[in-house]
Formats: C-alpha cells, sequence, structure tokens
C-alpha cells in the first residue's frame, strides 16, 4: 500500500550473487541465531544470511531496516 517492494531469494551453497555496497552502511544483526549482514543504501535495505547450507537474502525498497530485519526473523526452513 505505500509503494514498499519486497523481494526475498534463497540460494544454494556456493552461488554467487552481487549486491551493492559501494558507499552504503553495513551492520550486523543475528537472524535465528545466524549472523546477518545488513546494506542500507538510498532507501535499500538488504539483510542477507547463511543457515543449513543455504544463502537468504531480504530485501526492501523503500523501508526502514527494522522492517527488513522483522521480514527476515520471520523466514522458517520447511522441512
Amino acid at each position: 500500500a505505500n509503494g514498499n517492494l519486497l523481494t526475498f531469494s534463497e540460494h544454494t551453497e556456493g552461488t554467487r550473487i552481487s549486491l551493492d555496497t559501494e558507499n552504503a552502511s553495513l551492520s550486523s544483526a543475528l537472524i535465528n541465531g545466524a549472523e546477518a549482514t545488513i546494506i542500507e543504501k538510498n532507501g535499500w535495505t538488504a539483510v542477507v544470511w547463511s543457515a543449513n547450507n543455504r544463502l537468504f537474502v531480504v530485501d526492501i525498497e523503500g523501508a526502514e531496516n527494522n522492517e527488513a530485519l522483522r521480514v527476515a526473523t520471520s523466514v522458517m526452513l520447511a522441512r
């Protein structure tokens, strides 16, 4: 409703991804016990973390990092 764009992706071990970190603000947080990197740049926030031999990325255009973190912490592995 407010124009934010949310993207979620899951990658297998060894996959290479590219995220724009040039002149970005980088920080870290714990996502369900795993260390995550938070990238913030020009109204875009991405949360990247690894768990169970998978790489996860949540990114939101037009949202604060607390919204991206809230979405990332809600991700659960289906078994």
